[in-house]
């Protein structure tokens, strides 16, 4: 659900000037490189970029940033930053981020709400 509204917001807006780092981690038993090659396919624009994070550093690193609870991991999640944002060493906070998983941490996942985030970034 949420790649083709993604790739539905990008079609709605191109020019928005902005770039997407899409993170693909196993976390299904499902999930390996081919799949998320083959998944990268629901979010042709130009301004994404696919990533295979095997070793889950981001999820490892977003699950302790936003405090998941125990036993659940920080995937299938929208983080965005301000287009002037320091990075260095650590990653810094986001300007905004929502999870697509119904848990009782964090905004939880709006297609509009996305929209108007991004469309404030610009």
């Amino acid at each position: 659900r949420g790649a083709s509204e993604v790739r539905e917001v990008l079609a709605r807006n191109p020019d928005w000037n902005l770039k997407i780092f899409t993170l693909w981690s196993p976390i299904l038993r499902t999930d390996s490189r081919a799949a998320a090659q083959q998944a990268a396919h629901y979010l042709p624009d130009e301004r994404v970029e696919h990533w295979w994070d095997l070793w889950k550093f981001a999820v490892n690193h977003f699950t302790k940033q936003f405090r998941y609870p125990p036993g659940k991991e920080a995937w299938d999640i929208f983080v965005l930053y301000g287009p002037r944002m320091r990075w260095d060493s650590n990653l810094p906070d986001p300007t905004f981020w929502m999870q697509n998983h119904n848990l009782d941490v964090g905004p939880k996942y709006e297609k509009e709400k996305l929209e108007a985030e991004l469309g404030q970034l610009q």
